[in-house]
């Protein structure tokens, strides 16, 4: 039996990725640069994670604001995927 947790979402052939929230499929698109410019002169790492996850997706800030912890960290891990893109 492997020790590997499980992951919550799972990467599809056009590199975007996809988790599953409740009962809606969420799709984390593969980020451009204009994604990485929209939050350059961001400060706060929670704001510049939630615009990201906003811009990736296509939900509202507000429909982010509003998951429950448990949701809005499936979705932050999911977007983890593309974590190198923030180095």
């Amino acid at each position: 039996m492997s020790d590997k947790k499980k992951k919550d979402y799972v990467v599809n052939a056009d590199g975007s990725v996809s988790v599953k929230i409740d009962d809606k499929n969420i799709t984390i698109r593969e980020p451009v640069v204009r994604d990485r410019l929209a939050v350059a002169d961001i400060k706060s790492v929670d704001v510049i994670e939630i615009t990201l996850l906003s811009n990736l997706t296509g939900l509202t800030i507000d429909e982010i604001e509003g998951f429950t912890w448990k949701n809005f960290h499936k979705l932050s891990q999911a977007g983890l995927h593309f974590s190198s893109f923030l180095d």
